[in-house]
């Protein structure tokens, strides 16, 4: 099994790098959300992240500003899967709001 561990960059390029330690690869996927019924999710930031057991996927919370079609903006957390082998995201937990207000929001 390769020993691979997950990087967050959120400048210059907002991106989720997978190093694979021993095989000396990396891979980069861009953030990004599956597409939200009335409204469009710009991922700002991914938090804390963990691979499934298997190594196949990696799951992460995301920070998301969430424009609705009348406009309005909203900042959401949402918790993803990437499947790694598919480069494919999907949405495990729906956004939800937080209970502290954040600036990228307003």
């Amino acid at each position: 099994a390769s020993w691979r561990c997950p990087l967050a960059v959120s400048s210059p390029e907002s991106s989720i790098t997978v190093v694979d330690v021993q095989g000396g690869t990396q891979r980069s996927f861009p953030l990004t959300a599956p597409i939200l019924d009335g409204g469009e999710i710009e991922v700002l930031q991914a938090d804390t992240m963990t691979f499934t057991r298997d190594g196949g996927a990696l799951v992460y919370d995301a920070y998301n500003v969430v424009t609705f079609a009348d406009g309005s903006r909203t900042g959401l957390w949402s918790i993803y899967g990437l499947d790694l082998a598919a480069d494919m995201v999907v949405t495990l937990v729906e956004p939800m709001p937080d209970i502290t207000s954040t600036p990228e929001a307003r």
